[in-house]
């Protein structure tokens, strides 16, 4: 996943953006997949501009997956993680997910159970989020769940709870 694989991607996900919103009322939110490349959004030299730069040709409140990692971590404890950004292309929020998926994004008590790793390729070595994010966008406030995370109504409720008026679902 270099800038050169990430582009023709990129590239793709941005013109059907456009076209969307070309065919249509101004839209207040921009949706993009849970992370659909691994955008290093923090800290590598193209996510951040080429988000952006959605944002900004949108006019509107986007929010996309990337991956994030614990403050201070040096990259070694990884964040599945949704940001949202403002139309003019700053940082509103950021949420990480907190319930994350037993063997795809971690393996649990893999101190005993080594193996699993082994079992398939896919699993990570993701870290949960904690923080209950609600984001304020035009017409209300919004939170969001990452994918598996909204089979689990009482982490939904809790955002709500937090005040959320509008819920979205990020998933592949």
């Amino acid at each position: 996943w270099s800038p050169q694989t990430q582009a023709p991607l990129l590239e793709r996900l941005r013109a059907l953006t456009l076209d969307a919103v070309g065919r249509q009322q101004q839209p207040s939110l921009v949706l993009w997949p849970e992370t659909p490349a691994p955008f290093y959004f923090e800290d590598d030299s193209f996510s951040q501009p080429f988000a952006q730069s959605v944002a900004r040709e949108t006019n509107s409140y986007f929010l996309m997956g990337i991956v994030g990692y614990v403050p201070g971590s040096q990259r070694e404890k990884p964040l599945n993680s949704t940001v949202l950004l403002a139309p003019g292309g700053s940082v509103v929020s950021q949420y990480d997910k907190i319930h994350l998926v037993p063997f795809g994004e971690y393996v649990p008590l893999k101190e005993w159970l080594s193996f699993a790793q082994k079992l398939t390729a896919e699993a990570g070595d993701f870290v949960p989020g904690s923080r209950y994010v609600v984001s304020p966008i035009p017409g209300g406030r919004m939170s969001g769940v990452i994918c598996y995370e909204a089979i689990f109504p009482d982490l939904v409720r809790r955002f709500v709870r937090e005040g959320a008026e509008v819920l979205v679902n990020t998933s592949n």
